[in-house]
């Protein structure tokens, strides 16, 4: 006997067997469990308990009810951007480069004509300076004061090694080296220039130190060939050699001595003067000695002809 029955979801309409009342049936449109209607008691014998069937069964379908739904809301319309476009220029004139690069030659010309003129100026000016001027005045700072005998305060920091290399100028790859210091306080016044020739150029071949020392006016050795007519370059009376102007490259090719007063003990630094330049112009310029130092002995390097290829000045350490 067949029992109908529909589906408390979705209202399908299903016809169960019999057998299948109390059942828990599963609508096959919404998936939806139910329990089946029961038998009447009478029709179910007494010494059997219900059987508990799941059971998916064909279903007459019935149409579903539409459920209402909300339309989704409306989403804010997108704004286009408006990206301004670059109105891009005409292409320029093929012709324009070429006149570009011919006025920029003519500038950086005209700036080599004129850096030119400002590097022979520099150098006139700089070969004009070592020009022998004995009433030239140069430096600065404050004096030096030497305490005691001036020739006693050198001897005694010679003798503890009390003493100060000042710097070298030139070739100092050299093999073999020289360094000159009088024992009994001698201070550097001046050199015995010996001059050579270097293709056609003029250079320093040999030099002999002089010395101003307690006992009088003292010379050092040669270093180099000893010429038959030597330059002398002297400071005058009351000055010595506090500094050189020096153009060196592989040899020496010139130099200027300049001379500062030392009077009473006392360096004065404000009170100097060039000597005459002796020797070439070549090779590159440089200063040697200097800081207001008392200057009491020479050192540098021979070549393979053993003339002086560099130059320094030692100086005492001032208290």
């Amino acid at each position: 006997m067949a029992v109908s029955v529909d589906c408390p979801s979705c209202n399908s309409a299903y016809s169960l067997d019999d057998n299948l009342a109390g059942a828990n049936i599963r609508c096959k449109v919404c998936r939806t469990i139910f329990q089946a209607p029961e038998r009447k008691a009478e029709s179910l014998p007494t010494d059997s308990a219900p059987v508990q069937v799941v059971a998916v069964v064909e279903a007459r379908r019935v149409p579903a009810i539409p459920v209402p739904v909300s339309p989704a809301p409306a989403l804010p319309r997108p704004v286009r951007r408006e990206v301004p476009r670059v109105r891009r220029s005409a292409p320029a004139d093929s012709s324009m480069p070429a006149v570009v690069l011919i006025i920029l030659g003519f500038v950086v010309c005209l700036l080599l004509a004129g850096g030119t003129v400002v590097i022979l100026a520099v150098l006139f000016w700089s070969n004009g300076t070592n020009s022998s001027n004995p009433n030239q005045v140069a430096g600065g700072g404050a004096d030096r004061v030497i305490p005691g005998d001036q020739f006693v305060f050198v001897q005694q920091r010679v003798r503890e090694k009390k003493l100060i290399d000042t710097g070298v100028a030139g070739m100092q790859m050299a093999k073999t080296s020289y360094r000159q210091i009088p024992t009994d306080g001698g201070i550097l016044i001046g050199f015995q220039v010996g001059q050579g020739k270097f293709v056609n150029s003029p250079i320093v071949d040999a030099l002999r130190p002089i010395y101003s020392t307690k006992n009088g006016k003292q010379m050092g050795s040669w270093i180099g060939p000893q010429p038959a007519n030597p330059i002398t370059v002297q400071a005058k009376p009351g000055y010595f050699v506090s500094d050189i102007s020096i153009r060196t490259g592989l040899l020496i090719d010139g130099l200027s001595l300049r001379f500062t007063k030392l009077d009473n003990n006392r360096i004065q630094v404000a009170d100097q003067y060039d000597s005459e330049w002796v020797g070439g112009k070549g090779g590159n310029p440089s200063m040697i000695g200097g800081q207001g130092l008392l200057i009491v002995g020479v050192y540098g390097d021979l070549n393979d002809k053993g003339s002086p290829c560099s130059l320094g000045l030692i100086a005492v350490e001032m208290p």
